[in-house]
């Protein structure tokens, strides 16, 4: 017969010990290591099958010691969280700017164990200099500021932090160190706003106790001071209720005519296929209020975009010129496979339903012993400036955010002498790019999704592995954080005058 006392011990047990197990185990389910490997056998079947820049800065070789490795680190059981902190690894290491774990295409469930944790930071941050400089602070601390320097995080230097978690960013080439330290800043806190630092910083170092130990300078003294953590929401809701509601959608464009005469025309996203917008309208309205109101210089603010539609830059560049400009285009566009294996589409999700099709053999030639590139691909168009098209002097405002359409533009504006840089260089690469259409790879068994390019457009002639470099290069400080100054602006108005 079972004593009141055993009884009692196995209530406190089952409190204590079991119960709370079985919750973290449905928050993060834990995959075998037979699941992964059969994951791993079709992340490489798919990859090696549909991607057509695979082998651009790696070689076969490398790539199968990599796979290799990461079969290695499946040897034995993992959570959601470590899964993903290995493929985003991998990933990284194919150096292309679209080919990563997209937390915005997982599985909602997995999604919301991975980010709806009580573990944000209560702080905005800008990295300058490898360093991480407070922009936003919602912390019960009163003593950090902006421009405040941290230097360490629960004791762990700020430069071993951004050394482990630049493994998972994601960028084209080798060159774009300043795109991937971008992308570990802190900067936008809405329900939707996705930063790789809140996703995997606590993948790398785990929070305990739901707080930060922060060390920092200040007044050229270290100091600390402990802060808690938040969830998502409480950041959100405390961001909000101290500095207003971000920009939202097309709230994100905007334009202002300074007294001056300098107008400012500010474009923080191309991503806008889901705004209820007419870009084409909007952006006719803008440039018919700068002229109206006299306006004598343009500053085209595309800090923070890290590219969307491509065809926006082609109607804000008829604006812009004052001649028609004919655009050639220096790339091939390659793919990996013109009629994809039925087999592996089960794994695969796509917007563009046709893609699992293919393309008639008709369509493409073969380049080498597994790339073929489109027919009739090389695309000539000519942009025909506006009749209201500004004519005084234009600058483009840029930073290491810009990738992708952002970079494109950036690259047609430089070579053709339709305007000035100002500020960092960004992403992107001269030596190409993929995206174009994708597959969107579920995994069976962990069901992590990774966004698979299917076009790599390849230039024609050799090209640097660089991104665009501005015209006048602009660094960001500490001090300028601190006094809420914006030095590319700055720049601007000092090379007016």
């Amino acid at each position: 017969m079972i004593s009141f006392k055993e009884i009692t011990c196995f209530i406190v047990l089952f409190c204590f010990c079991i119960l709370p197990l079985r919750q973290m185990y449905a928050q993060s389910p834990i995959i075998s290591s037979e699941q992964l490997q059969e994951d791993v056998e079709v992340l490489e079947k798919c990859i090696k099958a549909f991607h057509p820049g695979l082998y651009r800065y790696q070689s076969p070789t490398e790539l199968d010691s990599q796979l290799l490795l990461l079969r290695q680190q499946f040897a034995t059981d993992q959570t959601e969280g470590e899964v993903l902190k290995a493929l985003a690894k991998f990933t990284e290491r194919i150096k292309c700017g679209h080919t990563y774990p997209n937390p915005w295409n997982m599985k909602k469930e997995i999604r919301e164990r991975l980010m709806n944790q009580q573990h944000y930071l209560p702080l905005g941050f800008k990295i300058i200099n490898r360093q991480m400089v407070i922009t936003h602070h919602v912390s019960e601390s009163t003593e950090l500021s902006r421009g405040t320097i941290i230097t360490a995080i629960n004791q762990i230097p700020v430069a071993t932090i951004l050394d482990s978690l630049v493994q998972v960013t994601k960028a084209d080439g080798l060159s774009t160190t300043a795109h991937r330290l971008n992308s570990l800043e802190v900067q936008a806190f809405g329900m939707r706003d996705h930063t790789v630092f809140d996703l995997y910083f606590p993948l790398f170092f785990p929070i305990q106790n739901q707080r930060f130990d922060l060390t920092y300078l200040q007044n050229g003294k270290t100091k600390t001071t402990r802060i808690s953590a938040l969830s998502r929401s409480e950041r959100l809701e405390k961001m909000e209720a101290k500095y207003g509601k971000a920009p939202q959608k097309a709230e994100k464009w905007d334009v202002q005519i300074r007294k001056d005469g300098l107008a400012i025309l500010t474009l923080s996203d191309f991503a806008i296929w889901s705004w209820d917008m007419d870009y084409k309208k909007w952006l006719a309205d803008a440039f018919r209020q700068i002229q109206q109101q006299g306006a004598s210089a343009l500053a085209v603010d595309i800090r923070g975009n890290g590219g969307g539609l491509s065809e926006i830059a082609d109607n804000l560049l008829s604006y812009l010129i004052k001649q028609p400009l004919q655009i050639t285009s220096n790339f091939d566009q390659l793919i990996a496979t013109y009629r994809p294996d039925t087999s592996l589409l089960k794994y695969i999700q796509t917007y563009e339903a046709e893609l699992k099709k293919g393309v008639p053999e008709s369509y493409v030639t073969k380049v080498d012993e597994r790339l073929y590139r489109l027919n009739q691909t090389t695309i000539s168009r000519t942009i025909v400036p506006k009749e209201d098209a500004f004519q005084g002097p234009v600058f483009f405002l840029a930073d290491a955010s810009n990738s992708s359409a952002t970079f494109q533009l950036l690259n047609t504006v430089q070579q053709n002498q339709i305007a000035k840089i100002v500020g960092q260089a960004g992403g992107g690469n001269r030596q190409g790019i993929n995206g174009g259409s994708y597959f969107f790879l579920y995994l069976p068994h962990s069901g992590m999704e990774i966004d698979i390019p299917l076009l790599y457009y390849k230039p024609k002639t050799q090209q640097a592995d660089a991104p665009v470099q501005p015209d006048y290069v602009v660094e960001l400080s500490a001090q300028n954080i601190a006094k809420g100054e914006d030095a590319a602006l700055l720049k601007v108005l000092s090379l007016l005058k």
